[in-house]
């Protein structure tokens, strides 16, 4: 594969063929007659007219007055038709398609270009017609294509007086120049017509590697061409040659400075040693890699691929070897020249510096980072390098689409020197299967493979192990590694149409077979309606039951709560409620749960309703997942709390303060009970909010996803995902304010707790100046005016003798009761800013039922 190479059986398969000359030629070569004396030529002989023409034609362009005597033009006629008749005899070939028309126009503006006028292209194009029309000339082409390459060879030579100077010059190039000559002579004193190698071995003429120089023969030096052949060869395999040495130092090849060499022969010498050089890089990379395991298959891939080009290189070696010394021929001339070698080298050169460029990028890559490398000059501008890296790529991305294929279809990961995009990691657990078990590398990402399609191939995969090993489906994954043993021919390189497609029909079967899984099986759809029913309290009944039963004790320190009496209250909550008609599988995952509990905390902070998922379920409900559950259920316990705090003692606080409508406290228990009425109004409009549209809305938005077959496991995650962060924006206002710590409706929350606790202490001490008075009533007195048996009931005992001053401790509690409606009117500042500044469509309701009165919020923006 590196260029054409010369058939080492027929060394000189190519060199002109030269036929028995004529009569006609025969007289011309050998004498100096004038033109006049020319013998017809025999039309029955068609070699004879061809050669009778050329030398009129040859004589024609000597038809000058310059030339002064006639023997030296006869000379001159002479060497110039046998010149002529070895171009004829050679089998050269242009390096252009033979279209005449293309042809024609080359020559009209090379006419017009030259001579600055029409009249000339004109003319010829009219001659050009008379000539098409002529049938007596069968290769019309040719024949203009000749003519076009002597003006042209004319114009190149500016400066000498006349025309003959081109016949002239060719006639100084040759070696020789004799007018009777042997078979052998003719050979030396031919052309150089330099052999173009084919893949096959057989040699064609190509153009003369004359025009590589630009001066005339040089001047021998004093070593035979052949030996300067002999040492480059040598150089191309990497070997030191007689004069010729690698200079290990500077990484490059040098000539002996004791060796004379003219200049042309130096700088052709140290163009023909860049093979050597290019050699020596290429196989120390192979050398040093191909047997290097810990580097992975891609790399050893690639240095196979590289290797088998080199024993084409080998081939060609193999062939020039024979060309230097031909076997059965005592001849001193050798039949390759130095620059025959050059032009035969183009070929191999190409190749060998496209490998060296690879070798020197790809020294530090593997895996998919060496294929990218190389992809990127698939699409360069010169066809012969993006076919031969085309070609290349087939090779070196085999290993690569074996892992593929295993992948897709097994979802097994056969990469132990982490070559390929994907990793896993084999020690991760079952909950966390499906979110890190599996990961992708951007880095060993190959060119050839689109984002999205990577994204498929990584879920496809993913996919079939949780069919597997989270499902236990080993029969489907067992007939999709069948099914692959008839695709081979899809996963090479090159073939990335028809491997789309297959992927992803192999994507959307998988997908749909885990789904069916998950939801006819494992019931995945029932899950997702318990979480929403128990941990979000869409089941009212059970929730206001469970309020009812453990508000008293959730009021407790929540040191002295036990789990097992909630989950008691829990299960009879179950059986006196509708949950009780709900499957036992999932009423069986129902569970009251105790969080960490921290100094100061009441039951009602740390109670929360747990639910619990096994395989594979947890994989759509992870830990993180359920964590959020637990925070927004958390959430929406402590609204319960609040609206038990505000209902539970309602009664007895109005009954409190009528009594003691003639104290002091009144007015301060007046201004609590329209505090608590404002803070009543705003809990219970924000659970209307959270109920009706938040949960209620957001949940009609995500369960008509589970029904969607088109969808896959990375798309119900995301969707659940999108669902989850909607109820915390939704319920909690997660919406935070600049400047503000903490969301704006927690504060709300946080900022009615305290005053509840403010409020407590107030009614306790008016409490203590009740009973104070009682004991200063008769009887029946005290049965009429005061009612203190609710009020006994619910608040502790409250002892004013026990406070040093008590018209300390009412400005103490009155300082506390006033500091906590400051903190709720900013919280609910606050909300209000955040409710304007989020999205109106979703908090429009919840702004005007606040604000049904003005109360709150007033100008445009409401």
């Amino acid at each position: 594969m590196l260029g054409r190479q010369p058939s080492a059986q027929d060394p000189t398969r190519g060199l002109p063929h030269h036929t028995s000359s004529t009569p006609h030629t025969a007289a011309y070569r050998s004498s100096s007659i004038p033109s006049s004396q020319i013998p017809a030529a025999d039309s029955s002989s068609k070699s004879s007219q061809i050669s009778h023409t050329m030398y009129l034609l040859v004589q024609h362009f000597f038809e000058r007055p310059q030339t002064k005597t006639l023997e030296g033009k006869a000379n001159m006629v002479d060497g110039a038709f046998q010149y002529c008749m070895r171009i004829l005899r050679s089998h050269m070939e242009t390096a252009i398609i033979p279209d005449e028309a293309v042809l024609a126009e080359k020559i009209k503006k090379h006419l017009t270009r030259r001579e600055k006028s029409l009249d000339k292209a004109i003319r010829f194009s009219n001659l050009h017609q008379k000539l098409t029309g002529k049938s007596s000339l069968t290769n019309q082409w040719a024949s203009v294509y000749f003519l076009l390459a002597l003006s042209q060879q004319t114009d190149r030579l500016q400066g000498r007086e006349s025309r003959e100077s081109v016949l002239s010059l060719g006639l100084q190039r040759l070696p020789t120049m004799k007018t009777t000559s042997k078979r052998s002579d003719l050979r030396t004193a031919s052309p150089s017509v330099v052999p173009d190698t084919t893949r096959n071995g057989h040699i064609h003429a190509s153009t003369s590697a004359a025009t590589h120089t630009k001066g005339l023969v040089p001047e021998p030096s004093g070593i035979a061409e052949s030996e300067w052949l002999r040492d480059v060869v040598y150089v191309f395999q990497g070997i030191d040659g007689k004069y010729m040495k690698y200079d290990a130092p500077n990484e490059k090849y040098a000539i002996d400075p004791e060796v004379q060499v003219t200049k042309p022969e130096r700088e052709i010498l140290l163009k023909l040693v860049e093979m050597g050089w290019l050699y020596r890089q290429v196989m120390e990379f192979v050398d040093k890699h191909k047997n290097d395991t810990s580097e992975g298959l891609i790399r050893q891939s690639f240095c196979s691929a590289l290797a088998r080009e080199m024993s084409d290189y080998y081939r060609l070696i193999a062939i020039l070897q024979g060309q230097i010394s031909p076997s059965g021929e005592n001849t001193t001339a050798s039949p390759l020249t130095l620059k025959r070698l050059y032009v035969w080298t183009q070929d191999p050169l190409k190749r060998l510096r496209i490998m060296g460029v690879l070798v020197e990028l790809c020294a530090d890559e593997k895996g998919g980072a060496l294929l990218s490398l190389i992809h990127n000059y698939v699409h360069h501008g010169d066809p012969f390098i993006s076919q031969f890296i085309t070609n290349l790529m087939t090779e070196v991305s085999k290993p690569f689409f074996q892992t593929l294929m295993r992948w897709v279809y097994e979802g097994e990961l056969d990469d132990p020197s982490g070559e390929f995009y994907i990793t896993q990691d084999s020690k991760t657990p079952m909950k966390d299967f499906w979110e890190l078990r599996f990961s992708q590398r951007e880095e060993m990402l190959p060119g050839f493979l689109d984002i999205s399609l990577a994204t498929q191939i990584f879920s496809l995969g993913k996919s079939l192990n949780f069919i597997r090993l989270a499902c236990k489906d080993t029969k489907f994954v067992l007939s999709r590694s069948q099914q692959g043993m008839h695709t081979e021919d899809l996963f090479v390189y090159g073939a990335n149409k028809a491997l789309t497609t297959h992927i992803q029909f192999l994507y959307r079967q998988t997908n749909h077979q885990a789904l069916n899984i998950l939801v006819a099986t494992y019931k995945l759809k029932e899950h997702f309606n318990a979480l929403n029913r128990y941990l979000l309290l869409e089941q009212g009944d059970l929730a206001q039951y469970l309020v009812d039963a453990m508000g008293k004790e959730l009021c407790k320190d929540a040191r002295q709560i036990y789990r097992h009496d909630l989950a008691a209250a829990l299960e009879n909550g179950i059986r006196l409620s509708n949950a009780r008609y709900d499957n036992p599988d999932v009423l069986r995952r129902l569970d009251a749960r105790l969080l960490e509990v921290s100094a100061g905390d009441a039951g009602w902070d740390v109670f929360c309703i747990d639910y619990h998922v096994k395989e594979p379920i947890d994989t759509i409900l992870s830990q993180k997942t359920m964590r959020v559950y637990q925070r927004l259920s958390c959430f929406l316990w402590k609204l319960k709390r609040v609206e038990y705090a505000l209902s539970s003692t309602w009664k007895a606080r109005m009954r409190l303060a009528q009594n003691l409508r003639e104290t002091s406290v009144y007015p301060d228990l007046h201004a609590c009970l329209l505090t608590w009425a404002q803070m009543n109004h705003v809990i219970v409009q924000v659970q209307y909010h959270i109920n009706f549209e938040a949960l209620a809305s957001t949940w009609a938005d995500f369960h008509p996803c589970l029904d969607d077959v088109n969808q896959d496991i990375d798309g119900i995650l995301k969707m659940h995902k999108t669902y989850l962060n909607t109820l915390l924006r939704r319920c909690m206002l997660t919406l935070r304010k600049k400047n503000r710590k903490g969301a704006a409706l927690q504060n709300v929350v946080d900022s009615v707790l305290s005053f509840q606790v403010a409020h407590e202490r107030l009614h306790r001490y008016g409490t203590a100046l009740a009973r104070q008075a009682m004991d200063t009533l008769q009887p029946d007195m005290r049965e009429r005016s005061f009612d203190l048996s609710v009020i006994q009931a619910v608040l502790p005992d409250f002892n004013v003798d026990e406070e040093d001053d008590d018209e300390e401790t009412l400005n103490s509690i009155r300082a506390q009761v006033d500091e906590c409606q400051k903190k709720f009117k900013e919280s609910v500042e606050d909300l209000k800013e955040v409710l304007l500044e989020a999205d109106g469509d979703a908090f429009r309701g919840l702004i005007v039922r606040l604000n049904f009165n003005q109360f709150y919020f007033t100008g445009k923006g409401v």
